[in-house]
């Protein structure tokens, strides 16, 4: 609801229950609704039906209660007729607490009331068997329940299929097998210009005039001295688009809107009404029912029903980003229409894109033989458009038996994390070991190159997982190579990539048997690992804790190997030593104070949970531990995963020149917030790429300050190559001016 504090209603058999919804521990009001009327009946609550409002006191409850009579039977043989009698109680308040107007509305042997739902404020929509009855609580009092002014329709809904009664935004639309109706409360402005009596209106004058100009009528000249003199032309164009916005015939909105098209010739390019300019009132209306029309007359392929809506209801839906709209024309599998439907309101095409290109994926019947015209049919059109999630049309690749695609499409966008974890996913699929270890060793260089051991580690355990296809990774990294195929040999051993990568590999892996102890399997990767200096840190606090161990020589030795082979590292190896200990003290304290379980995680995941509760001195020790690129990669992940963007904009702000600044820029714009990322756009040197992230964030104003400096022939390469409606017509406009007549 949109009222002040919301509420929450509950309806049993004998009452209506009421709380506001933001008191957790709020206590149920009853309203019983069992005597009303001032007899001995026994009403029951059927439905109940709220229309909010932005002010509490329009706010209207109403509650459909019902009371079956048995009468008496006309012959000792006849059964007892029952007749229904139904009512409704109207409250004035979201809380109920004023006394209801009770209304007696039905008295049907064959029939009851259902369907209750709000036309207006004052005006209540019902269904009683096949009519439809429209009633007005606006002259309605307590002590005469009868006196109330209704409208029935009789027989509009056919005999067999019923029919439904949908609330809209602007009124009620009926539903069935025939047709629909909307039935709509005629609005002030319309009342202005087609209203019954003596009517001398602006906008009636400014109607009358279009109409005369339209059939060549000289009186045209003084209906429009008039409106001059007047000074009421402004008024007049705005309740013409008032009313065409509220006009349910398709015939009178065009003329409406044509009239106030004609009026704004004769208007000032600068002159608003009530600080709105009336032409982009003007341009938004048409634009809007241009959408409302290709909706209405839009016949899909394989549903004949059509999609009427409202420009009211395109309203509320613009306030959504028209999701809901994209997704019942998607799940048509109109992506075409929904494309365009959002590019002329100014919509995110994400979601229609993103639907179409899984479509795409999963219809293709060729597998990796089609990657090349997929990837050439897919990345131009959802490459650069914000929202669009290309971890999900690499998994659906994945879904789809398109390895090659799934690379290529992860290699785009996404992270670190999410490559890995697909790779990996991709591996484990092939029945081949060729391909299995190709997908297993590029998983590990992208885990290795991303500089995060912990998804060294993620993918090694995935793999592990899988016991049944374990085999020929672990005789890789114990470069064993008995039992593998030849082919699988042959390519490994050709690949330099793959042999260093599998190298660096036996040194996690020795890392995390030293973790669980597993000594007996550390010796064969002795002379073959290679330590990268914070797995040697694991290494060697390991080792100092497993002294007394039979098998501590190994271990000593081992540590000996890697420590000469990084003695020329710019990090020595007591540091190391000392980094791991505060990161094993932090990991232990936590745990115990705080209940945060961190043993166990590298040091740049300690700290992102540590900076998601707000630990400041933990984090200040363990900050020294990771690199500047893993700090600010694991700081901005945990204030955005948090919200926290105040001190995110303070990070950014704080963060030395030059850096990256591009993951900042891509986090301001996935949240909406344009004013953060126009700021850090700027600080680019590239006016091209600055144009296009100004597009994708949405920052018009500094977008136009950017085209005045740039010249025409670049300018028009930019037009090319943008498809959001707004930024060119800002380009277009700066040719213009740019451009000699």
């Amino acid at each position: 609801m949109c009222t002040e504090q919301p509420i929450l209603y509950c309806v049993s058999e004998d009452a209506v229950y009421v709380r506001q919804a933001s008191i957790p521990d709020g206590v149920w009001k009853r309203h019983p609704v069992a005597r009303f009327g001032g007899d001995d009946r026994l009403w029951r609550a059927h439905e109940i039906c709220v229309r909010p409002s932005e002010d509490a006191s329009e706010t209207r409850v109403a509650v459909l209660i019902h009371y079956a009579q048995v009468d008496k039977p006309l012959g000792p043989d006849d059964n007892a007729p029952v007749r229904t009698h139904t009512g409704v109680l109207v409250y004035r308040d979201p809380l109920m607490q004023r006394e209801p107007l009770f209304f007696c509305v039905s008295s049907d042997s064959n029939a009851r009331a259902s369907r209750l739902a709000w036309v207006d404020c004052d005006a209540l929509c019902y269904k009683v068997g096949r009519d439809v009855v429209i009633m007005s609580t606006a002259t309605a009092s307590i002590e005469h329940p009868e006196t109330y002014k209704s409208i029935r329709y009789s027989r509009h809904f056919p005999r067999k299929f019923g029919g439904l009664v949908i609330p809209e935004p602007d009124g009620v639309r009926t539903m069935s097998r025939k047709g629909h109706t909307l039935f709509t409360p005629v609005k002030p402005a319309l009342n202005k210009v087609f209203g019954l009596g003596k009517n001398t209106s602006p906008a009636l004058l400014l109607y009358q005039s279009f109409v005369a100009n339209e059939t060549d009528n000289p009186s045209v000249d003084e209906f429009r001295r008039r409106l001059q003199v007047d000074e009421t032309l402004h008024t007049a164009v705005g309740t013409c688009i008032e009313a065409a916005e509220t006009e349910p015939s398709v015939k009178f909105q065009q003329l409406l809107i044509r009239a106030a098209g004609f009026g704004l010739r004769f208007m000032d390019a600068d002159q608003d009404v009530d600080g709105v300019s009336p032409r982009e009132k003007y341009t938004a209306l048409a634009r809007t029912l241009r959408v409302c029309y290709t909706l209405a007359r839009f016949k899909p392929s394989e549903d004949p029903v059509r999609m009427p809506i409202t420009p009211a209801e395109m309203a509320s839906l613009d306030q959504w980003g028209g999701d809901v709209l994209l997704q019942r024309l998607t799940a048509r599998r109109e992506h075409r229409l929904a494309f365009l439907i959002a590019r002329e309101m100014g919509w995110s095409p994400a979601l229609v894109l993103l639907d179409w290109a899984r479509l795409k994926i999963g219809g293709s019947a060729f597998g990796d033989d089609n990657t090349e015209a997929l990837l050439k049919a897919i990345r131009p059109k959802v490459e650069g458009v914000p929202g669009i999630d290309f971890h999900s049309l690499a998994q659906a690749a994945c879904d789809a038996a398109c390895q090659s695609l799934a690379q290529s499409l992860l290699d785009i966008q996404c992270r670190p994390a999410e490559q890995v974890r697909l790779l990996t996913e991709l591996s484990l699929k092939q029945e081949g070991d060729e391909e299995r270890v190709s997908l297993f060793v590029s998983a590990l260089a992208k885990a290795l190159s991303s500089g995060d051991s912990s998804l060294v580690y993620d993918v090694i355990m995935r793999v592990l997982m899988a016991e049944e296809e374990a085999g020929v990774y672990l005789k890789l990294l114990y470069n064993d190579t008995e039992g593998i195929e030849p082919e699988t040999m042959l390519a490994v051993e050709a690949d330099s990539q793959t042999e260093q990568v599998v190298a660096k590999t036996r040194g996690v892996w020795a890392a995390i048997m030293m973790r669980s102890g597993l000594w007996e399997d550390l010796a064969p990767l002795a002379d073959s690992a290679e330590m990268h200096p914070h797995m040697l840190a694991d290494a060697v606090h390991t080792g100092a804790r497993a002294e007394g161990d039979r098998d501590f020589k190994v271990v000593v030795s081992t540590i000996g190997k890697w420590g000469s082979e990084w003695k020329d590292t710019q990090v020595p190896l007591g540091d190391i030593t000392s980094m791991q200990s505060d990161l094993l003290d932090v990991q232990a304290a936590q745990s115990k104070t705080t209940r945060l379980n961190l043993v166990g995680l590298t040091a740049a995941d300690t700290l992102y949970w540590l900076i998601r509760k707000q630990l400041r001195d933990p984090v200040r020790k363990l900050k020294k531990t990771v690199s500047e690129a893993t700090w600010r990669h694991v700081h901005t992940r945990a204030l955005t995963d948090e919200k926290r963007f105040t001190e995110l904009r303070r990070f950014v702000g704080d963060l030395p020149k030059p850096v990256d600044l591009y993951p900042f820029i891509d986090v301001f714009i996935e949240h909406k917030m344009a004013g953060e990322a126009a700021e850090l756009i700027s600080k680019l040197s590239d006016p091209v790429e600055q144009c296009r992230l100004y597009i994708r964030a949405g920052a018009r104003p500094a977008l136009a300050s950017l085209l005045k400096g740039l010249d025409v022939p670049l300018l028009q390469t930019l037009l090319t190559e943008t498809t959001e409606p707004n930024a060119k017509a800002m380009m277009l406009q700066v040719i213009k001016k740019k451009t000699p007549e």
